[in-house]
């Protein structure tokens, strides 16, 4: 019930007022991600990337086949993820 009032004053806001809330979500949310360590942020993003991957696996390869495409661009973030926490460099941030 709490989304479905949170939505409907989303959707009484202006668009500068939505502008705002968004960027003030943003830099709360960059504030607690610069507050982590480097361990803890790679733990953070390893964790969501296991959690697609055991999703796609268990919900949608079965019914839809043809979507592991997605499933391997998960797996192949998450060997970009390894690669940064043991090199510190991110694939691809040059």
């Amino acid at each position: 019930m709490d989304d479905d009032i949170e939505m409907d004053l989303w959707f009484e806001m202006t668009e500068a007022e939505q502008d705002t809330s968004l960027a003030a979500a943003e830099a709360q949310h960059l504030e607690w991600w610069d507050s982590m360590t480097p361990l803890q942020q790679y733990r953070s993003c390893r964790r969501s990337a296991v959690d697609g991957c055991m999703k796609w696996r268990q919900t949608i390869l079965p019914a839809f086949p043809f979507l592991r495409d997605h499933l391997k661009q998960r797996q192949i973030s998450m060997v970009k993820l390894r690669h940064w926490h043991s090199t510190g460099i991110y694939p691809g941030e040059a």
